[in-house]
């Protein structure tokens, strides 16, 4: 379906529609010798996007036979998805408009059973959780109909489904989906500024793209993959703040004079550090770099990660005053999110100088997450949390395992606080018991390691660190620590 260009009068007299290229606001040349009022199509604001799909029509219960859920339950899932995921991993949706389309029933019915995929697992009723994968099975089945349809919102359903396939450690689909994603936007050139775009429009768009890009940065490695966004152009604006986009109305048609950065500005700049960090790990598996060489690499990015740090403005900087006032505006979340990304980069910089004596700088990890998850209105348990978690684990053990006297009571404390974490996380994500299973084998390789003091960076913990959706071989002995602490945690 085609946007209209010409007015309604003429369209239903069947004249030829003519703008006045002098004045766009003038109405047509048609209307103005008749002397009637113009409905001036091309005086509106562009549509957010264009729904070219079948639509969710939502019915009452009595006659609502066709669909996986209540109109009222549809609802609450939708608020749970922007209460616990949007803005964490992906930052897809200018949260007003959305509601509007769902409110008149034009939001497609692939969009949003994509939503309600995510955001079903965080309902309070079991059967409700339950009906994850009905509703990834009707977005998936909505969407190959109309897969053609080069659209935005085509294009916000594969994110969606890419996540939920990751999710589900299907991760073959979540880099079938995310690919799709990506060709899809280069295509409709996502990755360039269009100046004509009305504000949201825009927005989204710049969102959508710097989603893809993080998400470029993750899904690729972890699945042991190469890359397919390795720039961006350093032209295209970053994200605006999350509560100035949230609150643009609607209608609003007019430029932007002023853009000030939000959180996911700052996101997608540290992303582009991740990248230099693991190409070198995976330098120092394939033998590319001899030591010294990797030694200056670590180093010149730490200066990299240290600048991002230091450069931060000072209401991006992780204290208690900027996390109370990014919690009262509903960004807590967010806000923790992006500290708990630079601590875990850092960790994957500094894991192969791993030793004993090293404090590690993860007791700050520890504290993020243990903060955000005894504060209310700050949540961080999208799915990529449980790796980031699993990573930090198992620094903490390794200090349990090798560090003195008041290393270990220290790592013992954070390591259990780190495992109530997992366990409340397997409540939404059952894949995360998958990824647990990591740090038995982690700790296997501590204990048959006759060099403590340095944990050498092969295949296998590259593995470990990066590849996090691939299977890792794993051993039935030396459990017994971290079975009888997750026994704990559980009981």
């Amino acid at each position: 379906m085609k946007l209209a260009t010409a007015c309604s009068e003429c369209r239903l007299t069947k004249r030829k529609c003519a703008q006045d290229p002098a004045d766009p606001d003038a109405a047509c040349f048609a209307c103005q010798t008749r002397g009637i009022e113009c409905s001036k199509p091309w005086a509106n604001p562009k549509h957010l996007t264009r729904w070219q799909v079948p639509l969710l029509h939502i019915a009452p219960a009595a006659q609502n036979r066709g669909l996986i859920a209540s109109s009222e339950a549809i609802k609450d899932f939708v608020r749970l998805y922007f209460l616990y995921i949007h803005d964490r991993p992906h930052s897809l949706f200018h949260e007003p408009t959305l509601w509007a389309a769902l409110e008149d029933g034009t939001l497609p019915e692939s969009l949003i059973a994509a939503i309600c995929a995510l955001g079903c697992r965080f309902s309070a009723n079991i059967g409700q959780r339950e009906l994850t994968n009905l509703f990834v099975s009707r977005s998936k089945s909505m969407l190959g109909q109309n897969l053609e349809d080069m659209s935005i919102v085509n294009i916000q359903t594969c994110i969606l489904l890419a996540n939920s396939y990751a999710a589900e450690q299907n991760n073959r689909l979540e880099a079938l989906y995310f690919g799709i994603a990506n060709r899809m936007a280069y295509v409709l050139r996502l990755h360039q500024t269009d100046h004509t775009d009305a504000p949201i429009l825009r927005e989204i768009k710049l969102r959508v793209w710097w989603s893809l890009f993080m998400a470029d940065k993750w899904c690729p490695p972890g699945l042991g993959l190469p890359r397919e966004i390795l720039k961006s152009d350093p032209s295209l604006d970053l994200p605006m703040d999350e509560v100035d986009f949230q609150t643009l109305h609607i209608t609003e048609c007019s430029s932007l004079s002023e853009r000030s950065s939000g959180i996911w500005a700052y996101k997608t700049t540290l992303a582009d550090i991740l990248a230099s960090i693991q190409d070198v790990n995976l330098s120092l598996v394939h033998g590319h770099n001899d030591r010294q060489i990797v030694d200056l690499e670590v180093a010149s990015i730490a200066a990299r990660l240290t600048a991002w740090h230091e450069t931060l403005p000072r209401h991006m900087v992780m204290n208690d005053e900027n996390f109370e006032a990014h919690r009262a505006e509903g960004q807590g979340g967010t806000f923790v999110a992006l500290h708990f990304g630079y601590h875990h980069y850092s960790t994957l910089l500094y894991f192969q100088y791993l030793e004993p004596d090293q404090e590690p700088d993860e007791k700050t990890s520890f504290r993020l997450l243990d903060r955000a998850r005894r504060s209310g209105n700050c949540h961080v348990v999208y799915f990529t949390v449980a790796h980031m978690t699993i990573v930090s684990s198992s620094v903490l053990l390794h200090m349990l395992l090798f560090g003195g006297n008041a290393e270990v009571e220290v790592a013992r404390l954070q390591l259990t606080r780190n495992f109530e974490a997992l366990e409340a996380l397997t409540r939404y994500w059952p894949g995360v018991e998958q990824l647990k299973e990591r740090l038995f084998v982690f700790q296997d390789a501590c204990l048959r390691s006759t060099a403590a003091r340095a944990y050498a960076v092969d295949r296998w913990i590259v593995r470990f660190l990066l590849e996090y959706a691939l299977p890792i071989a794993i051993s039935q002995e030396r459990r017994a620590f971290l079975g009888k602490a997750l026994e704990d945690v559980r009981s």
